[in-house]
């Protein structure tokens, strides 16, 4: 039974309940006896504390301004949560608990819905400041930063060429290395050739105390922020705008960065994740981009960590070691195969490449997935030459 039902079951005058506390507080009869005593048959010993009236507090409720009430202590707990008699509104003991009255859900609600507004005009705010910037002049972009506007235009951004995917959100890599892809937008961002896109979700910026906000780079919308309206067109499907020199510079640097970003998935997925390739590791995949075809150069390291693999299950060294020696035993095989001119097998051509690559292969190489397969030095030589011709 509930406490009310219990008081009318009972029903004490103010009298007895004063003898009824006094005997049940100040002295050390046994509850059994207090209610014998009382003639309350058939009340269990922790109802008793029902019969007494609750006792008020100087709280006033922030809702109905009445003086707040606390139920009777008991013998074993003094302490009791402090309610509204008119509203039901709680002030628990325990910071763990929260008021649920109808009263708390309202105010609740009214908090979330201007905390939300907040947020929306905050992100307005920053989408408006990013509009309001200078478009960048088209005749001032560089080769390296069409190649990597046009990357984005043709992997990342929807049918009607207006806003740039989240990157998160992309099948490719932008660049190979996540880490690098990141460090590339931010920059994009920051030289302002992209904005953030009107497009957003919320869950995409983050807010501190004072409601500052900002944004996951890797997370939001952009869009193309250059003043020519038809830039994404051009850059779809670019004319050459590299010369014969920076075509193989690129092809070797993106060949070298795809060949790295490999090596280190493969490492991933034997559980090699401290490996950070230094400048032994960028040396050597640098004259393997210059002597090979990427093709080889990915079942050289699949080769190789195969190899690793069996370490690995061994057990019998750190992780950082066998890194280490993964690297010295690939620039051996790699020397060995120059030195010996023994043969280097493709591997076939599926592993997705970064964006950039991707888009340097397809449109400005014109080569698809044959330049996968083909050694920058051979291929430009070949090239040139039918081009003279």
């Amino acid at each position: 039974m509930d406490r009310e039902t219990i008081r009318k079951k009972y029903p004490l005058s103010d009298e007895q309940k004063l003898l009824l506390s006094q005997k049940y507080y100040e002295t050390d009869l046994t509850i059994k006896q207090i209610l014998k005593d009382f003639g309350l048959k058939g009340l269990n010993s922790s109802q008793i504390t029902y019969l007494f009236d609750n006792i008020e507090t100087n709280i006033k409720c922030e809702y109905c301004k009445v003086i707040m009430e606390q139920e009777p202590p008991t013998r074993t707990d003094g302490n009791k949560d402090t309610f509204c008699p008119q509203c039901k509104h709680i002030l628990y003991r325990s910071s763990y608990r929260q008021c649920c009255c109808e009263n708390c859900q309202k105010k609740k609600q009214i908090e979330k819905e201007k905390k939300e507004q907040q947020t929306k005009n905050a992100i307005y705010n920053l989408l408006n400041r990013d509009h309001d910037k200078t478009a960048y002049n088209a005749e001032d972009l560089t080769s390296w930063d069409k190649l990597l506007l046009g990357s984005l235009i043709t992997f990342a951004m929807d049918e009607e060429l207006k806003y740039i995917q989240p990157l998160e959100d992309c099948e490719r890599c932008f660049f190979p290395g996540r880490d690098k892809s990141i460090e590339i937008i931010e920059k994009l961002y920051d030289d302002g050739l992209i904005i953030l896109g009107n497009r957003y979700r919320t869950s995409s910026f983050t807010f501190d105390e004072k409601n500052n906000v900002s944004f996951y780079l890797n997370k939001v919308f952009y869009e193309v922020w250059v003043d020519d309206s038809d830039i994404c067109k051009k850059l779809l499907n670019p004319n050459q705008f590299l010369n014969d020199d920076q075509i193989l510079s690129f092809w070797r640097d993106f060949n070298k960065g795809e060949a790295i970003f490999y090596l280190l998935s493969e490492f991933e997925n034997l559980r090699i994740k401290s490996f950070s390739p230094g400048k032994k590791t960028e040396e050597l995949f640098a004259a393997m981009a210059e002597k090979l075809s990427l093709s080889q150069i990915f079942r050289m390291i699949r080769y190789i960590t195969d190899k690793t693999a069996k370490e690995v299950m061994t057990g019998d060294k750190y992780y950082q070691h066998i890194a280490n020696s993964t690297i010295t035993r690939l620039e051996s095989h790699f020397y060995r195969a120059l030195h010996e001119n023994y043969s280097l097998y493709n591997v076939k051509y599926e592993n997705d490449l970064s964006m950039v690559t991707t888009y340097f292969y397809n449109k400005i190489l014109n080569m698809g997935d044959s330049a996968f397969y083909s050694v920058p030095n051979i291929a430009m030589e070949k090239y040139i030459i039918l081009r003279e011709n």
